[in-house]
């Protein structure tokens, strides 16, 4: 994964959001969610609902720590909303 560490820039949402989604199709969800984090720093509104909705990343929206990026961000990440 340095290779994916290399080329993630903190300051570019949307290839921390694709290498997120990636991740997390690779079953490497904590790897996921540290690039998240970077993306949701940087999310506009068309990202933040892009969230909501993406189904590649269906299968960690039950941890804890992806709900918790919903509750930092006012609640646009949460599965329930």
């Amino acid at each position: 994964m340095g290779r994916a560490r290399a080329v993630a820039r903190p300051d570019s949402f949307h290839l921390n959001y694709n290498l997120a989604c990636a991740m997390v199709k690779a079953g490497r969800t904590s790897r996921a969610l540290e690039l998240l984090s970077g993306a949701l720093e940087r999310a506009e509104p068309d990202g933040l609902r892009w969230i909501k909705v993406d189904t590649d990343l269906d299968s960690i929206r039950d941890d804890p720590r992806f709900q918790g990026h919903g509750r930092r961000r006012r609640g646009a990440v949460s599965s329930g909303e």
